[in-house]
């Protein structure tokens, strides 16, 4: 057990940390019951508010992959189909619906926003038409097939990289490969 105490806005907090064991880990957390506030807004309030917050979530996503590129930030937090079944099978009781509702909408941004990177044989690839819009001029089929080729390959490694760093959060990789 671990205990400490602070000073948080004027006053004394104390804490005390009991951690747990799980599947062998150790593991020191403590569980929020969400939503801790909500707030209710008319209709143009509503649309208002989600548009800034769906803003503010996919300016977020582009940031990490930044950060990813970069280096800054760990590949593992990349999570595919296997992770989303668990975060939502591990959502709070109490608040399971308002909780599992916000992550369905987080997934669905997510999957727009990644939408637009992806290939599609019969459009051509998203991203190659904001490349024809910034040229001003259409770009060779040729090279379409190829952003094709290139952006399906990209997709299929993503997949498999995905499934594999959702397999390693549950399993003990290093364990199998020693």
């Amino acid at each position: 057990m671990w205990e400490s105490s602070g000073n948080r806005d004027g006053k004394i907090i104390e804490l005390s940390i009991t951690p747990v064991e799980e599947k062998g880990r150790v593991i020191i957390g403590f569980v929020h019951d969400y939503p801790s506030d909500l707030q209710k807004f008319g209709i143009m309030g509503a649309v208002s508010q989600s548009i800034r917050r769906n803003f503010e979530l996919s300016s977020l996503t582009f940031k990490i992959i930044g950060r990813i590129i970069k280096g800054s930030a760990s590949v593992r937090t990349l999570s595919g189909p296997i992770e989303i079944a668990r975060i939502s099978g591990a959502l709070p009781e109490p608040a399971a619906l308002v909780c599992f509702f916000g992550f369905l909408g987080l997934v669905s941004l997510q999957l727009g926003v990644f939408n637009l990177l992806r290939s599609d044989p019969g459009r051509g690839c998203d991203s190659s038409l904001l490349i024809e819009g910034l040229i001003r001029r259409d770009l060779s089929l040729n090279l379409k097939e190829r952003i094709v080729q290139v952006g399906f390959v990209f997709l299929i490694l993503l997949m498999g990289f995905v499934v594999f760093n959702d397999l390693s959060k549950i399993i003990d990789i290093d364990r199998i490969f020693r």
